[in-house]
């Protein structure tokens, strides 16, 4: 976090948390793949395997948290079937299998068991009309792996939250200029950044919805922090640091700056979206197609795994997220949509 804080176009950290010496583990810097060590040049080591003549791939997570009796990560999410069996393991079962290969030969056996079958999910997404049909999309994924509280119960939280607000001004005769699309898409875990949901209601939808669109506003992973102490994990009280990706438009990174300053959402970061990991969120196709965005995500070091449970969501971080959000789109309102386009 204390490097993308360098680049980041702001930071709303007052109790000074964020410090440039301050090591914290982010989920989504890594790449979701089989290699993880695709971010230091390259180097994929289950394709190496594989194309080595492997039969097998057993991969050691020495980072990774054991926060559950057994470990639950889950990766790749990629949707791509591999012809080679693989497996993710703890440190100390790596520490196992490394001993009994320090003795020599070792003869191991991988079952690996999974149901494979064509299924079929769904994108939900509600309109409410505005005055014109320029459009705000507000919207997250609504799948997830385990009970997912945090990836993402928490996002769609935020959303239905925004919705109900609105919805219940528009009641009381408070209508909005535009009109906004509260979306919910499905398949995130099956193409991760590209999921198969986000392109399905982009290539349905690109001659209406997305042709209209002056913003869509993305929010994921309202968590609680999970940190190393003392050789144990453990979750803390503090909200997990946190980003809102935004396009390279001043105008975009100002209202974003007064919103959350005016709400105290602490420990937040504003980020370009040409930064080194890209834009790792459900955001990132409506970024590609040219469609402004603000995504809010965190990564917390349990986020792909079963221990992701309601009791690691910020939940005092819920009303006041749908409060900086509520004082973004109204100010988005006022704006013509030249502006906010501005730069995308």
């Amino acid at each position: 976090m204390s490097l993308l804080r360098s680049i980041a176009y702001f930071t709303y950290d007052p109790r000074e948390t964020i410090t440039p010496s301050w090591v914290h583990p982010a989920t989504w810097i890594r790449l979701n793949c089989m290699g993880m060590g695709l971010v230091q040049g390259g180097y994929d080591a289950y394709e190496i395997a594989r194309e080595r003549g492997a039969v097998g791939f057993v991969g050691v997570l020495e980072d990774y948290p054991k926060l559950g009796d057994e470990l639950t990560y889950y990766a790749p999410y990629d949707g791509v079937m591999r012809s080679l069996p693989g497996v993710w393991v703890s440190k100390e079962v790596g520490a196992k299998l490394k001993d009994l290969l320090g003795r020599g030969r070792v003869r191991a056996k991988i079952v690996l068991e999974a149901e494979v079958r064509p299924s079929v999910t769904h994108n939900v997404y509600g309109v409410l009309p505005g005055k014109t049909d320029e459009v705000i999309i507000v919207h997250s994924h609504h799948d997830g792996p385990f009970q997912s509280a945090v990836e993402d119960a928490s996002g769609c939280s935020v959303v239905l939250a925004l919705a109900k607000h609105f919805s219940q001004l528009a009641r009381l005769g408070e209508r909005m200029n535009r009109t906004m699309v509260f979306l919910f898409t499905a398949g995130h875990f099956y193409g991760g950044a590209e999921g198969i949901g986000q392109r399905a209601f982009i290539e349905t939808h690109k001659e209406d919805i997305v042709e209209r669109a002056v913003i869509d506003i993305c929010i994921e992973h309202v968590a609680k922090e999970c940190i190393e102490r003392d050789g144990a994990w453990v979750v803390t009280q503090e909200v997990e640091p946190r980003a809102i990706f935004t396009t390279g438009n001043p105008l975009l990174v100002e209202i974003a700056k007064n919103a959350i300053v005016k709400n105290g959402v602490e420990r937040t970061l504003v980020l370009p979206t040409n930064t080194p990991i890209d834009v790792p969120t459900d955001a990132h196709l409506f970024w590609r197609n040219g469609v402004p965005i603000y995504s809010l995500i965190s990564g917390p070091v349990y986020l792909f795994d079963a221990s992701d449970t309601p009791d690691k969501v910020a939940k005092d971080q819920l009303p006041l997220l749908t409060k900086m959000f509520t004082d973004m789109i109204r100010e988005l309102n006022k704006i013509p949509a030249e502006k906010i386009r501005a730069g995308k």
